[in-house]
């Protein structure tokens, strides 16, 4: 009965999902959606795209419309190197009806470019390189005259953003499945480092959408929030993180945007579960899973026992009794000095990998023992894994 509700349903979507389907196997054209409703989601899609070696002949269309687009500015970038196909709203129902099926019963698996059943789908067997952007000359005006009204020298100012949902509360659509990125979060903990950073000569920049959380930094000359400005052109989030130093995050889609410029990250993580491990110059430093019922910060170990990696949505942590909280300020603030060392230093890889060897080593015999089907993603880890 549920097979047969499911079908006529979509009746109507039928002789869409039969075209498809007969251009796919007489031209060999696969399909490959873009979703532009969110900048994390936007960047991969496009990264993965642009590095896949079949690109070539493949029918490429923006998903995910109605939700609104995530980036104006970058949207017109990509359309300048992709011909979306025009007419989306008539294929992206039958491509997600053929996907349903093709997860049911494991047939029509050539169809998409790739097959996003995983995070890490498509980021196999191709050279990781980085993407260069063709920004306009209005862009590049604009980005030239915001770092000589600020005083801002490329290479000398480091970015920085906060996960506050703000950027997600425009949308009126209820995200709290991304509460436990929340849970105890302290702004607060970043102050020394930020700190620290304009000690050292940078400017720190704040960067995000809508931001709605204020940090509280005196020093306006060497701290600059455009993250609370609503009115900002879009394109400065994405050049200023073109061409910072290094960037910090606590988690969120900008974080894809830094992976595909190559950029060095210290990404402040809540749940131990996809990771940019293709990198040699990210550090990861996993938030603290408290046991609420004893008040227990949990081991690496015991994250692994309990099975609480892969996690995406909160409730999954709540029924288990499990909180997610910050980690101090000076376990971020050493993080971040490792992090400026190895920019300056290559030479000190090893030493870092060396020290978070051991923890990737219980991620890897997790993986292996709790979610085996996830071990071919893994394989050849290069980031560095701190809790």
């Amino acid at each position: 009965m549920k097979y047969f509700k499911f079908l006529i349903i979509n009746t109507l979507y039928i002789p869409s999902i039969i075209i498809i389907i007969l251009i796919n196997k007489i031209f060999k054209y696969k399909f490959y959606s873009i979703n532009v409703s969110r900048l994390g989601h936007l960047v991969e899609d496009y990264y993965i795209y642009l590095n896949n070696k079949e690109n070539q002949k493949c029918i490429v269309f923006k998903s995910h419309q109605n939700l609104g687009v995530c980036n104006k500015e970058l949207i017109s970038i990509i359309e300048k190197k992709i011909n979306f196909f025009k007419l989306a709203k008539f294929i992206e129902k039958p491509i997600w009806i053929l996907n349903t099926i093709r997860k049911k019963y494991n047939i029509l698996n050539d169809i998409n470019l790739v097959n996003k059943d995983y995070k890490k789908d498509g980021y196999q067997n191709y050279f990781f390189q980085d993407i260069k952007l063709e920004y306009s000359e209005k862009h590049q005006i604009l980005f030239n005259d915001f770092l000589l009204e600020k005083n801002i020298e490329k290479k000398k100012y480091i970015c920085v953003s906060f996960w506050d949902m703000g950027h997600l509360d425009i949308k009126k659509i209820n995200f709290s499945h991304h509460n436990h990125r929340l849970s105890k979060c302290k702004f607060s903990n970043y102050l020394k480092t930020i700190k620290y950073l304009i000690r050292q000569g940078y400017k720190v920049i704040r960067i995000g959408k809508n931001s709605k959380t204020i940090i509280d930094i005196d020093d306006k000359e060497n701290f600059i929030d455009i993250s609370l400005d609503n009115k900002k052109n879009e394109i400065l989030d994405i050049m200023l993180l073109n061409h910072c130093k290094c960037f910090i995050s606590t988690s969120g889609g900008l974080d894809y945007l830094g992976f595909m410029f190559n950029k060095p990250m210290l990404i402040n993580h809540p749940i131990i579960d996809n990771f940019f491990s293709e990198k040699k110059n990210v550090f990861y430093l996993i938030k603290k899973h408290c046991n609420k019922k004893t008040k227990k910060i949990l081991s690496l170990e015991e994250i692994k026992d309990m099975d609480l990696g892969f996690i995406p949505k909160a409730h999954h942590l709540e029924n288990k009794f499990i909180e997610i909280n910050d980690n101090n300020e000076d376990e971020i603030l050493n993080i971040t000095k490792k992090l400026l060392n190895l920019i300056d230093d290559q030479n000190k890889y090893q030493i870092y990998y060396n020290q978070s060897k051991k923890n990737w080593n219980t991620y890897k015999h997790y993986i292996i023992s709790k979610h085996p089907y996830l071990e071919k993603y893994f394989k050849d880890i290069k980031c560095f894994l701190f809790y």
